[in-house]
């Protein structure tokens, strides 16, 4: 029942309802009595939307995450979902504030969050892509916590947007060998302790681990220009020539198909990438990468601002889990592919 539907069964004002209610104003007792009476009999459910409307604070969402221009473009795309998110829901008083660090530097996590939480925040989104940092901040965090795109164990976010990441390692692993049948095939990443590239791994490896025709080497890359990326793969092909297959666990695959095809190996060495961005795209296209496998980096990030909002302001139950589906895109489907809000 709502205080207007109470106020009309207590024949009183609305105002007087909401005086009741909080305990304030000047009521007298027998009013008082008549109006907790209807309220005992029909109930009441105070609407947080409402009460959030009124108030007319914003509520404020801090985002600790790598610079919407790094990543190849993976993470402008989280970014992306997150601002039409914040948009249609700016009349409900829904506001990010943003703080960038870099995954590569250690420590700039950590500056990024001491900075963030000097804001009046609400509830975080973060990433946790540094494991070590993310489980020290986690440790002690009071606001409540989301996370999109990888999930983290030790941690106890309120719910966490991602892929599963060892399924999809599991998936690249079954396409690798409907696309070559056996041979020695490298898992490539840049990053050495994220824990969802090394699920990736982890899911391609054991998709192979009683198969004797074929080899799974691991082989982690410097993160640089793509000289020093080329340079890396000129050797890691005099040490292991008979590679005939990579996977690549994060965004740059287009890099490795671009290599691929100046020294004209990609005849025999098939590709298979992560994240559907505009190089990805044009790598399947011109046939540098044979394979992507995209993780829908829009919908996680518009998802989670409308899972908090639905958390925090509506009070509404949420699922502790969302899993982003593993899209599997090839040549043929990747000029139509537009991942869409689920």
């Amino acid at each position: 029942m709502t205080i207007t539907e109470i106020a009309k069964k207590s024949g009183v004002s609305i105002g007087t309802v909401d005086r009741v209610l909080h305990n304030r104003g000047k009521v007298s007792e027998k009013t008082k009595l008549a109006v907790e009476a209807v309220i005992e009999k029909y109930g009441y459910t105070p609407n947080p939307l409402a009460r959030t409307l009124k108030k007319n604070k914003p509520f404020v969402i801090g985002v600790l995450m790598p610079p919407p221009g790094t990543g190849s473009g993976y993470w402008q795309m989280i970014f992306k979902g997150m601002k039409e998110a914040e948009s249609e829901l700016s009349a409900f008083g829904i506001k990010l504030e943003f703080e960038y660090f870099d995954r590569t530097e250690y420590g700039s996590m950590t500056k990024a969050s001491q900075r963030l939480f000097e804001k009046n925040l609400q509830a975080l989104i973060t990433v946790p892509i540094v494991p070590q940092e993310a489980e020290e901040i986690f440790s002690h965090i009071e606001i409540p916590y989301i996370f999109v795109d990888s999930p983290l164990p030790r941690a106890n976010p309120v719910i966490t947007i991602a892929q599963n990441p060892y399924r999809g390692g599991q998936c690249a692993g079954h396409i690798m060998k409907l696309l070559k049948g056996s041979g020695k095939f490298s898992v490539l990443r840049f990053y050495k302790d994220s824990y969802n590239l090394l699920e990736r791994l982890r899911g391609f490896t054991d998709y192979f681990k009683n198969d004797t025709n074929c080899q799974v080497i691991e082989t982690i890359s410097p993160n640089g220009t793509n000289q020093v990326i080329f340079n890396f793969l000129d050797n890691l092909f005099k040490s292991e020539p008979e590679i005939n297959g990579i996977f690549a666990t994060h965004t740059e695959g287009f890099i490795i198909g671009q290599y691929l095809s100046y020294t004209n190996r990609k005849n025999k060495v098939a590709l298979i990438s992560y994240d559907m961005q505009e190089q990805n795209r044009n790598g399947l296209m011109t046939g540098n990468i044979d394979c992507v496998i995209s993780q829908r980096p829009e919908y996680q990030g518009y998802t989670s601002v409308n899972e908090i909002f639905k958390s925090k302001v509506l009070l509404q139950e949420i699922p502790q889990r969302i899993f982003v589906p593993i899209d599997v895109i090839f040549k043929e489907n990747a000029g139509e592919y537009n991942p869409i809000k689920l």
